[in-house]
């Protein structure tokens, strides 16, 4: 049996979704080319002091067109920006 048991709410419009391996974090890009990451696991608490699931790391990065989680490692991520591709560990270049 299949249940909600989240609901998020974005502040940007998603053009492609794509979650890591281990279903702990999830990559947004945005219809403009912009991506963000959304941290499904973290709990924070907000302004009245209620706990609230998941969490915007402060990570950016423009002219996206494709990304890709590693099979094996939840931290490990390939970008495509314009013509170049990056490899990144846990939010840090390689």
């Amino acid at each position: 049996m299949i249940a909600l048991t989240h609901k998020y709410t974005l502040s940007v419009q998603p053009h492609q979704l794509s979650l890591n391996c281990t279903s702990s974090r999830v990559a947004i890009i945005d219809a403009s080319g912009i991506l963000t990451f959304f941290d499904l696991d973290t709990r924070v608490a907000d302004a009245d002091g209620k706990e609230v699931i998941g969490e915007h790391p402060k990570f950016e990065r423009k002219d996206v067109w494709d990304m890709k989680w590693a099979q094996d490692n939840p931290e490990l991520f390939a970008v495509m920006e314009k013509t170049r591709m990056y490899i990144f560990r846990n939010l840090d270049p390689e």
